[in-house]
């Protein structure tokens, strides 16, 4: 059984390397060395996070990813292409079974978040 200091001291070394992944990540997108942060994003330009973030890059991520529409993901997400700093060429986008597996943690959230409301009545 864990104490409340080892529970406490758990929380706050987590939160400590949350917010120091977090300060990376912005870090990396604000100089460019954004490279090596996704596979699929390494043939593109390293501006391509600069044009569908804004800042502060290390939390702007987030929103960018919960207002995407499911076909933006089918037929490409503008700004991500392979030329002119990302705004031509072939741009990310994902299959149907991304989209799918979206949808199904979607359903997943909202099942969840009724099963919490209908516990508090």
């Amino acid at each position: 059984m864990a104490t409340i200091s080892q529970i406490y001291s758990n929380l706050v070394i987590g939160g400590v390397i949350a917010t120091g992944c977090f300060a990376g990540f912005g870090i990396a997108i604000r100089v460019e060395a954004n490279k090596n942060l996704t596979p699929r994003a390494w043939a593109r330009p390293v501006q391509i996070l600069k044009n569908v973030l804004s800042p502060p890059y290390s939390f702007a991520w987030i929103r960018w990813a919960m207002k995407l529409r499911y076909i933006d993901l089918l037929s490409g997400i503008p700004g991500t292409g392979t030329r002119k700093g990302g705004w031509s060429g072939p741009t990310l986008r994902t299959n149907l079974d991304g989209v799918v597996l979206l949808r199904y943690h979607t359903l997943q959230f909202k099942v969840r978040y009724e099963k919490l409301r209908s516990n508090k009545t």
